[in-house]
């Protein structure tokens, strides 16, 4: 080809892309199927905006080789380029069947997701290239997970800092997503143990030390104050220390920080009137909810399939739960309830299906038992009930509504301030009113994407955590308060 398309290379290289398109012109019509000018030609058209001729040049090549990767990419982008989003879309997931291992066109992938507004495909293509590409384009990768996220670039950060997260065994369920959504920015070590003295092994070499749930674990260990000298301290507590006095207890002398899940725990706490240190800083961080994971469900309208997700014990309100619903499906015989959760007391389990059986409502409540997948199980309920007498927040409950259950959830101490007046029931009169009228499924989503999703509740740790020392200016963290 008498050095023809290298030429038109040169040219496309130094913005001469006119001159290419000249060049290549000739050339294609001696050998009109030649892919690698058809991908030089659409690549030039691309730059002139002439995204019409680009396309059809890299679709040509397409029918030529369907396994054409490059042709796939420039594709997807020229289609993007005019704004035909949903063919981008779809051009895109064609791409995606096939990248296979390749870290490079994964994060390719992950950008275009996110420019279509598709930020959990978008994060599960860039956390498969991070897996795959190890120390390779670490940052850059990174950086780009980050933006999906909306939270700052971990490439920017001057320190990281080492984080030692302490937990009793069996009381680490709130810590997984946290912590790896925080990852990139410290250096997270969680040690879980029976023992306090296998949690004071886990704070060698930390600066900060994490101590979830304030419990007699975390008694024993602030009472090793020379270990804890010089380093943050935070203590999380989520519910059942404060109102089962557990709290009371502690020292707190060590303590630099104190995070609850609310802000009704929070002023039960503060009504104590216990003794903190002057420095010690008060915040409240919700529980952030995997919006990936719980995905809307398209859902048409209500067939009076209702949910009620968790373990049931006297925290839940079992019998109001039986009452409640037997109020329901007296005046709405379609009502049926589905209870994904085990029993923890075995009284419960004995009067609620007792009660089920005596009021003929047997065939209309389902007993699931534990739920492997509550994502997957409540794809099909229309409601998520609650009849709880106090609850921190209800992560089940923001799980289901972020699933696109409508909610009916009681109206807890605090809960005004978690969830929005039209979520909650007072009375069995508004829980029909709820029921009747309730809140559609892309509101409840929405409202758990504004308010409580896992980035938001990254980027509050990350002021806890950054607080104490300087970080670049555009790391975007400032020194004090909480995501709300």
């Amino acid at each position: 080809m008498d050095g023809t398309i290298e030429r038109a290379e040169g040219l496309i290289k130094s913005g001469r892309l006119e001159d290419a398109l000249s060049a290549l012109s000739g050339l294609l019509e001696a050998a009109p199927d030649d892919a690698r000018a058809l991908m030089d030609l659409g690549v030039a058209s691309h730059g002139l905006s002439r995204h019409g001729e680009a396309e059809a040049a890299f679709r040509r090549v397409l029918e030529l080789d369907p396994s054409h990767r490059e042709a796939r990419k420039s594709l997807c982008m020229t289609l993007l380029a005019e704004g035909r989003k949903e063919e981008c879309g779809e051009a895109l997931d064609s791409f995606a069947e096939g990248i296979g291992e390749d870290h490079a066109s994964l994060a390719f992938a992950a950008t275009l997701y996110q420019a279509l507004g598709r930020p959990c495909d978008a994060r599960e293509h860039i956390d498969r290239a991070i897996g795959l590409a190890g120390f390779a384009n670490h940052d850059e990768y990174r950086d780009l997970r980050a933006a999906i996220s909306g939270l700052p670039k971990p490439s920017r950060l001057k320190y990281r800092p080492e984080v030692a997260v302490l937990c009793g065994r069996g009381m680490d369920s709130f810590i997984h997503g946290v912590a790896e959504a925080i990852a990139p920015y410290c250096t997270v070590r969680k040690t879980v143990g029976d023992h306090p003295s296998e949690l004071l092994k886990g704070i060698a070499g930390a600066g900060t030390v994490w101590l979830e749930w304030g419990n007699q674990m975390t008694q024993a260990v602030l009472q090793q104050k020379e270990r804890l000298r010089g380093k943050q301290v935070i203590v999380r507590i989520h519910s059942y220390e404060v109102i089962d006095g557990l709290v009371d207890r502690l020292d707190y002398s060590a303590v630099t920080d104190l995070v609850f899940v609310s802000s009704y725990i929070r002023d039960l706490f503060l009504a104590k009137g216990l003794k903190l240190p002057r420095a010690c800083r008060v915040h409240v961080v919700h529980n952030g909810i995997d919006l990936c994971r719980f995905r809307p469900v398209p859902r048409g309208a209500p067939s009076g399939r209702i949910a009620f997700l968790g373990h049931i014990s006297y925290k839940k309100g079992p019998m109001v739960l039986a009452q409640a619903f037997a109020f329901l499906r007296r005046r709405h015989p379609e009502a049926t309830l589905h209870v994904g959760g085990g029993f923890q007391d075995r009284r419960f389990e004995l009067a609620m299906r007792h009660f089920f059986d005596e009021a003929g409502l047997a065939e209309g409540a389902v007993l699931h038992g534990h739920v492997d997948d509550p994502g997957e199980w409540l794809r099909d309920k229309d409601y998520i009930l609650c009849t709880s007498p106090v609850e921190s927040q209800g992560i089940g409950l923001l799980e289901a509504m972020s699933r696109g259950c409508r909610p009916l959830i009681f109206n807890f101490p605090g809960s005004s301030g978690i969830y929005l007046r039209e979520h909650l029931w007072t009375t069995f009169d508004d829980l029909e009113e709820r029921y009747l009228n309730p809140v559609g499924p892309a509101e409840a989503s929405a409202f758990v994407a504004r308010h409580y999703s896992r980035d938001r509740e990254a980027a509050s740790w990350l002021r806890i955590l950054h607080g104490r020392e300087t970080v670049v200016e555009d790391f975007g963290l400032n020194r004090t308060g909480a995501v709300h």
